[in-house]
C-alpha cells in the first residue's frame, strides 16, 4: 500500500519557493499544469500524474516514473532506467520515462543527451527544456553486474560469429568474407571501383567521369564520362566489363528503383533511357528554369533539381510538367537529396534546407552557423537507415536531419561528393585532393583513405553497394572432338552445370581452345552433371556426376558421335594385349569397296565417320604400313552412330639387328673418348612400332650396359643407331653384343651375338705440368703453352685446340687458336686477353680420332694501382702523388700526374708488394697487396687547408696534414692478439675499407709486422670495416670499427665454433652477431666449390650493401660485414660446386610480422582457445573477480602473438566487463 498523496498547492513553501520566502522558484518543472503534481509524505517526493513522473520535492530532480494513476493506488516505485548515450533518440510510444505520451505527435520527438551526471529533455518543435540531475542515483552491487552482464552479452555477439564462422581476424579487423561491398567513384581521371573493406582497387576504367549510378540490384554500374567523346556507358560493377555504351552528353544520373529506367541531365535536357539496351525513351527541354540544375535526385516518380539561382524544382515524370517550388532571391543551391518524406538541399553559402516531399513546404533551414567550413555544399547525401546526413563543404560534416545538430565533422580532405554504405555503418568521402575515404558514420573516425586515385585532382561522385565476392580459382574443362589422333578443339559450344534438381547453375561457352571456365563460387561443391550444346542442340551429357572444389579440372570431354574400335597385338594371354598405334584401319562395305579409312591412336582406338559407315553392312581390314595383317570376313558388321566395333587382334613381326660393327676388325682407332658401336634395325611393325635398342660390353660372360638408343620410322624400313664406348679409347681386345626388342609382349627379341674388335694405337697425352701460364700473375697479351706427347707419332698427327673456360664443352666455349704437332712438341697459340682472372684447357686429336682433354689452366693479369679522392672518387689527377715501391726484389719511389702507377711494369707480380701513398694535402695511405691480380684502388683523405688544383710551384707530395691539427681525424693504432694460431702479425695483413654509397672503398691496407701495429688516420665517427689475412689466405672479418677518438685498439682472434645446417656436403648460414654485424659462413670440406659468390641486399629497399666473388677453390669461407642491426637483409650465396649450380638465401634480421606459430594457424587458435578455458578454470572460485581481469588480459597476449584471432575491441570489452564485475563485487 502506498502513502496518500497531498496536493502540492498546501505544500507550496517546500515545492515553489525557496526556504527564505523569496519569491523565484527554487526549481520548474514544465511538463505540468497546475493541481496536476502531489508531494507524498514523508520522503518528499512530488508526482506529476499527466506526465507520470516523480520529482525530489528539494530541487526538482526526477526520481522515476510513476505506472498507473497517481491517486494513491497505484502509485507503486519503479526503477529509472539509466539514460542512454549523448545523441540517441527516444523511440516514440517506448520510452516513456523519459517523455510525455499525451504531447501532441508533432512535438513529442524528444532528444535525451546525458552530460556529465544530468539529462537534458528537448522537445521537437518547441517547448522547454529541464536540465535533470543524475548525482542522486548510485549504483548498487547487484546493478554493477547486471550492466556489466549486459556488455558481456553486446560483446559474445562477434564472439560467436568467430566460433560459428570465423568471420574475424587479428588485432580487431572484421575479415570480411563474401560480405564486403563496393565503393565505386568517379573523378576527373577515371572511375572505377574499390573494396569497402580496406580500399583495395578492383577496377577502373581510365576515362575521365561525371557521375556514377549503380543499378538496385547492384549489378551494373552507369558511368557520365567526359573524356575525347561524351558517353554514358553501363558496366559490369563486377570487373567493369562494357555491357553497352551511348553518345550522349550528361551531367548526372539517376534511376528508378525497378532499375528500368536511367535519367541523365545535361543543361538543359532530361533524357529517358532504356537500361536494357541503351535506348532512347524520350527527351525533354527543361527550359523554364533561369539556369540549369546543378544536381538530381530521384524520389517516387518525380526528379528534383537545384540551380545556381535558387531556383529548386521538381519535374514529374508522368505528366512531364515542372513545379518550381523555390525561387526566391536566395543563396544558389549545390546539391539535392531526397529519401522518404525528406528533401535535403545544399546552398551556395553553407546552408543545408529541408523540405517536405509531400506538399512541398519549407520545414528548416539550417545557416553557416551550424555547419563546418565557408563554402559551397557541393554534395549532400542522406543515410537511409539513420536520421543523419551528410554535407560536404570544406570539410563533412554529419548532421541531424530534424535539428540541423552536428554528430561529427571529419576534416582530412577537402570533400566533394560522399554516400553512405548500404547498411548506413558508414560514409564514403571523395575530395579535390583526389582522395577516398571510409568514415564511421557512428563518430566520424577514419576506417580508411587511399591516395590518390587517378593522376588528376578531383573525386567528383560517389556510390555503394553490391558484395565484393572473394575471387575463387575457376573449375575448368575442355570440350574436343576428336576423331583417333585428330583432336578438334570446340570453340563456341555451350557448356553447362546442372544440379541434381535439374536446375542449370551456370552456363558458359568455351573459348578458341575449347576450353571453359565455370565460376568456382557458383559451381563449387555442387553435383552436377555437364550438358553441352552445339547450336543450342544437345549433343553431350556426362553419364558421371562431379563434385567439384574451386580450382578443380573436370577434364576433357568428346563430343564426337563417330564409330570406334580398337586394334592390339595378337598375344595368346588377352590381358597382356598391347595397343597397336599407327595402324591403318579400313571400311569395306559388301562390295568390295572401301568406304572409309582411319588411323589408331596410341591406345589403339580408330573412329570411323559417322555419315560414311553408319548403317552400314561393313568389314574391317587392318594395315601395317602397306601390308594386310588382319581381315575380320566373314565377320560383318551394321553399325549406328557412336558404336564401339569391338577389339581386333592382329599378328605382329619381329625385329631385326643387322651389320654391326665394329666386328672383327683388328684395326680400329677409338674415336671421341672411345669406340663408336653400330647396328642398322630393321622392323616390318613400322610405324605401328618402337625398337628400343641396348648395347652391352661382354666380359666373361657378363653383360654391362654401354647405352641405348630408340627406333621409331615412319614406314616399314631400316634405320642404323649408334653408342659410344667410353671406355673402348686405348689398346687391347674389346667384345661387346646389341639387343632389340619391341613393344609388343607377342614378339621376340633380336640379338647380334658376342662381337670382337681390337685398338692398335693409343690417345695422345697432354703433359699439364707445362702448361703455361698457370697459377701466376702476368702481364700484356701471353702466349699458351703446353706439351704434347703421341705414340702415334709421326704416322698419327695431332691437332691441339686451346679454349677458354666457360663450361668445358668445346662446342660452347670459345675456342682460342689452334695448333698442329707431328712429333712430341710445344703446342703454341697467342691470346690477347682481357679480364683479371684468366681460364683455358687444352683438347687435342689425333688423325686416327682419340681425343684427349687437359685440366684447367688459370692465371691472372697484373692490374693498375688508382689513387682516388675520397670525397669525390675522381682519380687525383690535379697534383702529383708520390708513390714509395717495397717489392721482393726491388724498391723505388716515383710520382704520377695522373693518379694511375702501372703495376705490370714491377719485375715480380705475385709477391707481396707495397705501396706508401703521399700527396700534397692529403693524409698518407699504405697500401699491401698479396696479390696484384686486377690491381688496387685506394682513397685518400682530405686534409683540412685541402685545396683543389694547387699552383705547379707550391705542389709538393710531402706537404701532408697532421692529424692533430685536424679535428675531423683521428689517428688509432691496431693491435692483433691471435689466440688460434692461424693468424701470425708478422704475416697478417690488415684491411680497412669504408661503405660508400654501397661499395667499399679501400682506405689502408697493412702488415701488422714483427712491431704488432698498425697505424691509421681514419674520419672521426666515420664507421668502417675490418679484415685481417694470413698469408696462406685464411681471411677472418673482424666486424665494424667507429673512429670515434685516437686510441690503441686490440683485435682480438678467437676460435670460430659456429654449427651451421649441413646440405649435402657443404654448409652455408648467415647471422647477426652480438655487436650488430653480419657473419657469413660457407664450409666445404671436399673443396669442391669454384666459384663462390656472396650477395647481401636491403630486404626492403632491394639495394646492394655488399658482394664478395671468388673464383678459387673454396674450402672455408668467412666475412663480416658492417650492417645496420634495425634493418632486415637477405643473404644470397650462388656457388659451383662439382658441376652444379647452387643458390641459396636466408632473410636475416628483424621483421614486423607475428610471432610465427609452431604448429600452424588453425591449431594454435584452438590451443590458444583451450588455454583460455583452462586458465579460467585456474582462477575461478575465490578469486573469480579478479581472476576474469587476469582471462582478458592472458587472451589479449595470445591476441599480440597472432595465435588467438579474436579482435581488438572484443578482449576491450571483455577487459571493461571483468573490472566492471570486480568493482561492483568489491563495492
Amino acid at each position: 500500500m502506498c502513502p496518500a498523496t497531498q496536493p502540492i498547492a498546501s505544500i507550496t513553501r517546500r515545492a515553489g519557493y525557496s526556504d527564505s520566502g523569496r519569491s523565484s522558484p527554487r526549481w520548474r518543472w514544465a511538463h505540468s499544469s497546475p493541481g496536476d503534481c502531489y508531494e507524498r509524505f514523508p520522503s518528499e517526493v512530488v508526482r506529476c500524474e499527466s506526465s507520470r513522473t516523480r520529482l525530489d520535492a528539494r530541487d526538482g530532480r526526477l526520481r522515476h516514473p510513476v505506472r498507473g494513476s497517481l491517486d494513491g493506488r497505484h502509485a507503486c516505485r519503479r526503477s529509472v532506467p539509466r539514460p542512454r548515450g549523448d545523441g540517441q533518440r527516444l523511440r516514440p510510444g517506448r520510452d516513456r520515462h523519459r517523455r510525455d505520451p499525451d504531447l501532441d505527435a508533432d512535438r513529442a520527438r524528444h532528444r535525451v543527451r546525458a552530460l556529465g551526471a544530468r539529462v537534458h529533455v528537448h522537445q521537437r518543435g518547441g517547448g522547454p527544456m529541464t536540465a535533470i540531475s543524475l548525482s542522486v542515483l548510485s549504483l548498487t552491487r547487484g546493478q554493477y553486474r547486471t550492466i556489466a552482464l549486459v556488455f558481456l552479452m553486446v560483446a559474445s555477439l562477434p564472439v560467436m560469429s568467430i566460433a560459428f564462422t570465423g568471420g574475424m581476424g587479428n588485432n580487431g579487423t572484421v575479415a570480411a568474407e563474401n560480405e564486403s561491398e563496393r565503393v565505386f567513384y568517379a573523378s576527373q581521371d577515371t572511375a572505377g571501383a574499390v573494396d569497402s573493406s580496406d580500399g583495395s582497387d578492383l577496377w577502373d576504367t581510365g576515362f575521365e567521369s561525371e557521375a556514377v549510378q549503380l543499378s538496385p540490384d547492384d549489378s551494373i554500374l552507369y558511368v557520365a564520362e567526359q573524356d575525347v567523346d561524351d558517353r554514358v556507358r553501363a558496366l559490369d560493377a563486377s570487373d567493369g566489363e562494357e555491357i553497352w555504351s551511348i553518345d550522349i552528353e550528361s551531367y548526372h544520373v539517376e534511376i528508378t528503383p525497378d532499375g528500368g529506367t536511367l535519367f541523365l541531365y545535361s543543361e538543359p535536357t532530361l533524357t529517358a533511357v532504356d537500361t536494357d539496351d541503351g535506348s532512347i525513351l524520350w527527351e525533354e527541354n527543361i527550359d523554364h528554369l533561369t539556369w540549369g540544375w546543378n544536381s538530381i535526385s530521384y524520389a517516387d516518380g518525380s526528379i528534383y533539381g537545384s540551380s545556381s539561382t535558387g531556383e529548386f524544382s521538381r519535374f514529374d515524370l508522368d505528366t512531364r510538367g515542372l513545379d518550381i517550388i523555390r525561387d526566391d532571391d536566395q543563396p544558389s543551391l549545390y546539391s539535392v537529396d531526397a529519401d522518404g518524406d525528406t528533401i535535403l538541399i545544399g546552398t551556395g553559402s553553407s546552408e543545408v534546407v529541408r523540405y517536405d516531399r509531400i506538399d512541398g513546404d519549407h520545414i528548416a533551414q539550417w545557416t553557416s552557423e551550424d555547419l563546418s567550413g565557408s563554402s559551397n555544399v557541393d554534395d549532400i547525401s542522406i543515410n537511409p537507415t539513420e536520421s543523419t546526413a551528410y554535407a560536404t563543404t570544406d570539410e563533412t560534416t554529419a548532421i541531424d536531419i530534424y535539428d540541423g545538430s552536428h554528430d561529427w565533422v571529419y576534416n582530412d580532405t577537402s570533400a566533394e561528393a560522399t554516400a553512405p554504405s548500404t547498411d548506413g555503418s558508414f560514409v564514403y568521402v571523395g575530395g579535390f585532393d583526389n582522395g577516398l575515404g571510409s568514415i564511421d558514420s557512428s563518430d566520424g573516425s577514419e576506417d580508411w583513405f587511399i591516395y590518390p586515385v587517378g593522376d588528376q585532382d578531383s573525386v567528383v561522385d560517389i556510390t555503394a553497394g553490391g558484395s565484393v565476392i572473394a575471387e575463387s580459382d575457376p573449375i575448368t574443362g575442355q570440350v574436343v572432338d576428336q576423331s583417333g589422333d585428330q583432336v578438334d578443339q570446340v570453340d563456341g559450344a555451350t557448356v553447362r552445370a546442372v544440379d541434381q534438381d535439374d536446375v542449370i547453375i551456370e552456363s558458359v561457352v568455351t573459348d578458341e581452345n575449347g576450353e571453359f571456365e565455370f565460376d568456382g563460387n557458383a559451381v563449387g561443391s555442387e553435383e552436377i552433371t555437364v550438358e553441352i550444346l552445339i547450336d543450342q542442340e544437345p549433343v553431350y551429357e556426362s553419364p558421371e556426376t562431379f563434385e567439384p572444389e574451386p580450382g578443380d579440372d573436370l577434364g576433357v570431354f568428346d563430343i564426337s558421335t563417330a564409330i570406334t574400335g580398337q586394334i592390339v597385338d595378337e598375344h595368346e594371354n588377352e590381358d597382356e594385349r598391347v595397343p597397336v598405334p599407327n595402324a591403318t584401319v579400313l571400311a569395306v562395305d559388301d562390295d568390295g569397296q572401301i568406304i572409309d579409312t582411319a588411323l589408331t591412336d596410341e591406345t589403339g582406338l580408330f573412329e570411323f565417320d559417322e555419315e560414311d559407315v553408319a548403317e552400314t553392312l561393313i568389314t574391317v581390314e587392318v594395315n601395317i604400313g602397306p601390308n594386310k595383317r588382319f581381315d575380320s570376313e566373314p565377320q560383318a558388321y551394321y553399325p549406328e552412330a557412336g558404336d564401339h566395333l569391338g577389339t581386333f587382334a592382329v599378328e605382329m613381326s619381329d625385329p631385326e639387328l643387322l651389320e654391326p660393327e665394329p666386328d672383327g676388325d683388328y684395326s680400329v682407332p677409338a674415336i671421341g673418348q672411345g669406340t663408336e658401336l653400330e647396328v642398322t634395325v630393321a622392323d616390318d611393325d613400322f610405324p605401328t612400332s618402337e625398337v628400343f635398342v641396348e648395347f652391352y660390353a661382354v666380359s666373361n660372360g657378363d653383360y654391362i650396359p654401354i647405352g641405348n638408343e630408340t627406333v621409331h620410322l615412319d614406314a616399314p624400313d631400316s634405320e642404323r643407331v649408334s653408342t659410344t664406348w667410353p671406355a673402348a679409347n686405348e689398346q687391347g681386345v674389346y667384345e661387346w653384343a646389341a639387343v632389340a626388342g619391341d613393344m609388343y609382349n607377342s614378339t621376340a627379341i633380336a640379338e647380334t651375338g658376342t662381337l670382337t674388335f681390337e685398338i692398335d694405337s693409343d690417345a695422345p697425352i697432354i703433359r699439364g705440368a707445362t702448361a703455361s701460364p698457370d697459377d701466376e700473375v702476368v702481364t700484356g697479351d701471353v702466349d699458351l703453352e703446353v706439351d704434347v706427347e703421341h705414340h702415334g707419332f709421326p704416322e698419327d698427327g695431332v691437332t691441339v685446340e686451346f679454349y677458354e673456360y666457360d663450361s668445358g664443352d668445346p662446342e660452347v666455349d670459345e675456342l682460342i687458336g689452334s695448333d698442329t704437332l707431328e712429333s712430341n712438341d710445344t703446342a703454341r697459340t697467342p691470346w690477347a686477353v682481357d679480364g683479371e682472372t684468366l681460364e683455358w684447357y687444352v683438347v687435342a686429336e689425333s688423325d686416327a680420332g682419340h681425343v684427349v682433354f687437359s685440366d684447367i689452366f688459370s692465371f691472372g693479369m697484373a692490374g693498375d694501382l688508382e689513387v682516388r679522392d675520397a670525397v669525390t672518387g675522381e682519380l687525383v689527377d690535379d697534383r702529383s702523388v708520390e708513390i714509395d715501391v717495397t717489392a721482393p726484389d726491388e724498391s723505388f719511389t716515383t710520382e704520377v700526374s695522373d693518379g694511375i702507377f702501372d703495376i705490370s711494369q714491377l719485375d715480380s707480380q705475385d709477391e707481396t708488394v707495397r705501396f706508401e701513398i703521399s700527396a700534397m694535402d692529403y693524409y698518407p695511405r699504405t697500401v699491401e697487396l698479396r696479390s696484384t691480380v686486377g690491381g688496387e684502388t685506394v682513397f685518400l683523405e682530405r686534409g683540412p687547408d685541402w685545396e683543389a688544383d694547387p699552383p705547379d710551384d707550391e705542389d709538393d707530395p710531402d706537404d701532408t696534414p697532421d692529424h692533430e691539427d685536424d679535428e675531423d681525424t683521428v689517428l688509432v693504432r691496431f693491435e692483433l692478439n691471435d689466440r688460434t694460431g692461424d693468424f701470425d702479425p708478422d704475416e697478417t695483413l690488415l684491411r680497412v675499407t669504408e661503405q660508400v654509397d654501397n661499395e667499399s672503398q679501400l682506405a689502408h691496407s697493412e702488415t701488422f709486422g714483427s712491431i704488432n701495429r698498425v697505424d691509421v688516420t681514419l674520419t672521426r665517427d666515420d664507421r668502417y670495416d675490418l679484415e685481417i689475412e694470413s698469408d696462406d689466405g685464411g681471411v677472418r672479418g673482424m666486424g665494424g670499427f667507429t673512429a670515434s677518438e685516437s686510441e690503441v685498439v686490440e683485435l682480438d682472434v678467437g676460435d670460430l665454433s659456429w654449427p651451421v645446417p649441413r646440405e649435402e656436403g657443404y654448409e652455408f648460414d648467415a647471422r647477426l652477431s652480438e655487436d650488430g654485424n653480419l657473419e657469413i659462413r660457407w664450409i666445404d670440406e671436399d673443396e669442391l666449390t669454384r666459384p663462390l659468390e656472396i650477395t647481401v641486399t636491403d630486404y626492403e629497399e632491394g639495394y646492394t650493401v655488399h658482394r664478395d666473388y671468388e673464383a678459387s677453390l673454396i674450402g672455408h669461407y668467412a666475412e663480416t660485414v658492417n650492417v645496420s642491426d634495425d634493418r632486415t637483409y637477405e643473404v644470397t650465396a650462388e656457388a659451383t660446386r662439382d658441376g652444379e649450380t647452387v643458390e641459396l638465401t636466408q632473410i636475416v634480421g628483424p621483421t614486423d610480422m607475428d610471432v610465427e606459430p609452431p604448429l600452424g594457424e588453425k591449431t594454435m587458435a584452438a590451443i590458444s582457445a583451450v588455454a583460455v578455458v583452462v586458465v579460467a578454470g585456474i582462477v575461478g572460485g575465490a578469486l573469480s573477480g579478479i581472476g576474469a581481469v587476469l582471462v582478458a588480459i592472458f587472451a589479449g597476449l595470445l591476441a599480440v602473438m597472432g595465435w588467438l584471432p579474436v579482435p581488438w575491441s572484443a578482449i576491450v570489452v571483455a577487459l571493461v566487463v571483468s573490472v566492471m564485475f570486480y568493482v561492483g563485487d568489491t563495492t
